[in-house]
C-alpha cells in the first residue's frame, strides 16, 4: 500500500507542470522619464476645474481622523488633524538626485535652520515612567509611561540629564519644565 501511495505521488509531481510564462510583464516598472513626458503633455486645467481648486480635485477632506488599533490590541493610533491645502491650480515637479555636500554648505544649512539654539547629543533613549501634572496644578498627576531621551551634561562629566520626553502613549511632546 506505500509503494502504490508513493508510486501516486511521484506521478503527481512529474505529471504537475507550472504554469507557462507570461508574456507581457506581469510587474511593470516605473519609467521616471515617461511619467515626467506624462505630466508634462497633461493639458492646462480647465475654467471650471480651477474653480474648485486643489482640494476640491483632490477630493481631501478638511479634517483627517483615524482610530487604527492593531491585531494584538496593544498598539493605538488616533489622530484628528486639520488638512491644510495650498490654494494653487497645480503643484510643481523638480528633479533631485542624490549628491555629497561639502561642509561648508552643511555649516551654512545648520546654521540656517537651528541658530543659536542649544544642541544636544542624544546618548541613550529609555522608557519609563513620568508624573505629568495637571495644567493648572502641580497636586494633581498622572504616571504615564514616556520616552525619555538622555545626553551627558557637559558641566557634570558621566551624569544623564533629560532632554526630551515623549508621551509613550499620545506621542506628544512633555515640557520639562512644566510638567505636562
Amino acid at each position: 500500500m506505500r509503494k502504490l501511495c508513493a508510486v501516486m505521488l511521484c506521478l503527481a509531481f512529474m505529471l504537475a507542470a507550472c504554469q507557462p510564462t507570461p508574456e507581457k510583464q506581469v510587474v511593470i516598472q516605473k519609467d521616471m522619464e515617461q511619467m515626467i513626458e506624462k505630466a508634462q503633455k497633461t493639458p492646462g486645467i480647465t475654467q471650471e476645474a480651477a474653480q474648485g481648486g486643489l482640494r476640491e480635485r483632490l477630493g481631501a477632506p478638511q479634517r483627517y481622523t483615524a482610530d487604527i488599533v492593531d491585531k494584538s490590541g496593544k498598539f493605538y493610533f488616533k489622530a484628528d488633524v486639520e488638512l491644510t491645502i495650498p490654494e494653487v491650480d497645480a503643484m510643481p515637479m523638480a528633479w533631485v538626485e542624490a549628491a555629497n555636500f561639502e561642509q561648508d554648505m552643511v555649516t551654512r544649512l545648520f546654521d540656517a535652520l537651528c541658530g543659536d539654539r542649544e544642541m544636544y547629543e542624544a546618548t541613550s533613549i529609555e522608557l519609563s515612567l513620568m508624573r505629568i501634572n495637571a495644567r493648572d496644578t502641580i497636586t494633581k498627576g498622572l504616571l504615564v509611561p514616556v520616552w525619555s531621551v538622555y545626553s551627558e551634561d557637559s558641566n557634570n562629566y558621566n551624569e544623564k540629564t533629560s532632554v526630551l520626553a515623549v508621551n509613550a502613549i499620545d506621542g506628544s511632546i512633555i515640557d520639562l519644565q512644566t510638567g505636562y
